[in-house]
């Protein structure tokens, strides 16, 4: 949306450090590329069961918080578009992100494919947090 470019500054600081013939969308799409292209791979090879994706910021919108008072600076909390990719993988297992600071966790049914159960680390900067996974069970 034009609305979100114009007014980017006032809410992410890189906005303004930056000088790029990138909009945010192809930016998004170029480094989501690779991810991608990792987990096409994956999905394709017999002696892997499960993946476990991990990123910075959330994918899904059962990860976020959305805090009233944040209206348009929820635009820059995390890349739903990637997160509906990445359910699309049928063995994709976890989702885990950070960047919120504020800690959930939750069971995602997907129609068709197996659960996928996504976790936000909380903590802060000085403080960061952990989660330990056992997988195969």
């Amino acid at each position: 949306d034009p609305e979100f470019a114009q007014k980017k500054y006032l809410y992410n600081a890189d906005a303004l450090r930056i000088d790029w013939e990138y909009s945010d969308p192809q930016f998004a799409g170029l480094v989501s590329a690779t991810l991608l292209a990792t987990l096409d791979h994956l999905e394709q090879d017999p002696s892997i069961d499960q993946i476990v994706v991990v990123t910075h910021f959330p994918l899904i919108e059962q990860q976020l918080v959305r805090p009233a008072s944040s209206g348009f600076a929820c635009a820059y909390s995390g890349n739903l578009t990637l997160g509906k990719k990445v359910l699309a993988y049928r063995k994709v297992t976890h989702l885990i992100s950070g960047h919120t600071r504020q800690p959930k966790q939750g069971v995602l049914v997907r129609e068709d494919l197996p659960a996928v159960r996504y976790h936000v680390l909380g903590g802060e900067p000085e403080r960061p947090n952990w989660l330990e996974l056992v997988l195969g069970e």
